[in-house]
């Protein structure tokens, strides 16, 4: 690979993680389909550019999370119209869209990505930047996946707690919380709409079995059912838990 010289303040730039973005993207720019490779100069540096390579390799990566990221925008905006389109009221207990639970994990992990860049975003583009997690945020809650939203709650737990987020990003994070919560409260209709539709997903409460859609006498059932065909399963019946699915469906072979 090809070798550059790279100043001893880009390389302190650099390891202090300092408003690093314009310093990498010249350097990108210079070397454009070319492998950038740092070497020391000095022997005792060496570690220093063994960090710096591994951060180029970062850069490429967020850049992939980036491009994910975007994309799972479009679906979102595109998921949200279909939604709209198909007579979605807070008031069904009818799915909007068919593959919620799919749709929705793509969606979330969009969240966590964007809050995660959301401080390199300049300030005259975060109120949009905002408003866009905002809309993902409402989207998520329109498609009535427990497990999203449940996903949902542990990652802004997780960023509350964590160092690594900014106190703009935990602000917006509290500030949808609140909403939520106060919508929970004040709102009889969306209380309903989470605690029947969404939590318990119309089944009757009383029955632990029908709220987890059946799963509990799945996994009763599952042990005898794959003994009589352990290796080539029974064919195609879809089944309310991916593991189980799967040795149902397959067998072992």
């Amino acid at each position: 690979p090809e070798t550059n010289k790279i100043t001893d303040e880009t390389i302190d730039r650099l390891l202090l993680d300092i408003d690093i973005t314009s310093a990498l993207n010249k350097i990108e720019r210079e070397t454009a389909g070319r492998i950038l490779s740092v070497i020391a100069e000095n022997p005792e540096n060496d570690e220093q550019a063994k960090e710096i390579n591994q951060r180029f390799s970062n850069i490429k990566f967020n850049n992939v999370c980036k491009s994910y990221a975007i994309s799972a925008c479009i679906v979102a905006i595109f998921t949200f119209f279909e939604m709209i389109s198909n007579g979605f009221t807070w008031e069904s207990g009818v799915y909007a869209y068919n593959s919620k639970n799919s749709v929705s994990q793509i969606i979330v992990s969009a969240i966590l990505i964007l809050l995660l860049n959301r401080q390199e975003i300049k300030k005259r583009y975060i109120l949009f930047y905002d408003l866009l997690i905002v809309f993902i945020f409402i989207t998520i809650v329109m498609l009535k996946s427990r497990a999203s939203l449940l996903g949902l709650v542990v990652i802004i737990i997780s960023i509350l707690l964590s160092k690594q987020f900014g106190k703009s990003t935990k602000r917006l994070c509290v500030f949808l919380s609140t909403i939520f919560i106060l919508l929970m409260v004040f709102n009889r209709e969306f209380y309903n709409f989470i605690v029947y539709d969404i939590a318990f997903a119309g089944r009757e409460a009383s029955s632990l079995d029908s709220i987890s859609s059946g799963r509990i006498s799945i996994m009763k059932d599952f042990p005898k059912l794959f003994l009589e065909r352990p290796l080539f399963g029974y064919g195609r019946n879809y089944i309310e838990c991916m593991q189980i699915d799967a040795l149902y469906e397959t067998g072992l072979v």
